[in-house]
């Protein structure tokens, strides 16, 4: 598992709505997007709290997740690093928020079943 800064390459995938309002794909969508850090998301999603315990994405607005898309996986190098969590929908021009994976590794050790 892997900690991941800003600048950072990854892919979201989900089902989510392609645009706002619409309807849900037929088909499981893909988007490679960027990492932002979690300074310039702090700074960008004001009011909003954002926490060292999440990731955001950005690459331009029109590019993002979307209603659906909650819980799907953020992956970079084969690695799932995010869930997604919460934006302001839909790819307006502002970060999307995820869980960050490896804020929560040792709770997913402690818990996973053999």
């Amino acid at each position: 598992m892997i900690n991941i800064g800003g600048g950072e390459d990854c892919v979201l995938s989900g089902w989510g709505r392609t645009s706002y309002p619409g309807s849900a794909p037929n088909d499981l969508q893909f988007i490679h997007l960027k990492t932002v850090s979690v300074d310039d998301c702090k700074d960008r999603q004001r009011p909003n709290p954002v926490y060292d315990s999440q990731v955001c994405t950005f690459t331009k607005r029109g590019e993002g997740a979307c209603h659906g898309d909650s819980g799907g996986p953020l992956v970079s190098g084969g690695k799932q690093i995010g869930i997604v969590s919460w934006g302001r929908p839909c790819a307006v021009g502002y970060p999307d928020v995820f869980t960050r994976v490896y804020s929560f590794l040792d709770w997913i050790n402690k818990n996973i079943s053999n």
